[in-house]
């Protein structure tokens, strides 16, 4: 009888603590870090030939799993000078899929998301933007008119 009591009250323990857990997480403030910069060897991931695109924007869009609408977007955030920003975050979208995603870079050779762009994270959770340098090709459209 002392063993189902013991039981019936740990069980009681683990819901409350449960919902608190719920409860807190519901109101934390949570911060992405990350960094912004221009992958100009095309090798996705950051050298030291990479360069911070100062001044990028960039927000942070959280959807749905199964239905793919949006849960969360962010405002649009501005990289500091060298690339990196802050996104402050408040709830809990643990069950959505959420990308940081270049708004606009200032950088018109560097300003083309490369076509599978990565969110890397390093051991200190911090997130980089991986973007490829353009190749821009000059074209006469006087012949167009």
């Amino acid at each position: 009888m002392a063993n189902i009591l013991i039981i019936a009250i740990l069980f009681v323990a683990f819901c409350v603590s449960t919902f608190f857990n719920f409860a807190n997480a519901v109101g934390m403030t949570f911060i992405v870090v990350g960094h912004v910069y221009c992958d100009t060897c095309r090798v996705e991931f950051e050298t030291t030939l990479s360069q911070g695109i100062g001044e990028a924007i960039v927000k942070l869009e959280c959807r749905n799993r199964t239905d793919q609408s949006y849960t969360y977007q962010s405002k649009d955030i501005v990289a500091d000078k060298r690339g990196n920003y802050e996104i402050e975050v408040t709830g809990d979208y643990e069950e959505s899929d959420c990308d940081v995603i270049l708004v606009r870079s200032p950088m018109q050779d560097c300003n083309n998301p490369i076509e599978k762009w990565r969110l890397w994270w390093s051991s200190a959770q911090r997130m980089a933007l991986l973007f490829q340098q353009s190749w821009v090709q000059e074209k006469d459209i006087s012949s167009w008119f």
